[in-house]
């Protein structure tokens, strides 16, 4: 859903980290975009606006970020890199469930934050999950 609301279409790419539950790109192979991996911080296993930036191109059509095991990716930079380009962020906030940047919550940044409640995340309900967003 969030990656319909940020205009994802059939060959369109979308920039996401190289390390996080495969989920995250088989959604966008199902939307039949195409995932362009790229590198995350070996300490926090986060992408940053460095990472991202090298994976951008023309046809980037939104930018995914996965805040792994409750580290926060650098929101501060990866918001100002998307607002420059015009690329709509979506957040994989999944395994940082309470976790915030500067106190603000993961998951508030871009145009959608994700949730999931599988069994194995911070937050398990079974399964299930939850899209946020303040865009009406």
């Amino acid at each position: 859903m969030a990656l319909l609301a940020a205009g994802v279409d059939q060959g369109d790419d979308v920039v996401i980290p190289g390390f996080g539950f495969l989920a995250a790109a088989n959604v966008v192979l199902h939307l039949r975009a195409n995932p362009v991996f790229v590198e995350v911080d070996p300490l926090t296993w986060c992408a940053n606006a460095d990472t991202v930036s090298a994976g951008i191109s023309p046809r980037t059509k939104a930018i995914v970020l996965i805040h792994s095991y409750g580290n926060v990716c650098p929101m501060d930079d990866l918001v100002e890199l998307a607002r420059s380009r015009d690329i709509p962020i979506i957040e994989d906030a999944a395994e940082s469930f309470g976790s915030r940047w500067k106190g603000r919550v993961c998951g508030t940044f871009g145009l959608c934050g994700t949730l999931s409640f599988q069994a194995t995340k911070t937050i398990a309900t079974g399964e299930g999950g939850m899209v946020l967003t303040d865009d009406t």
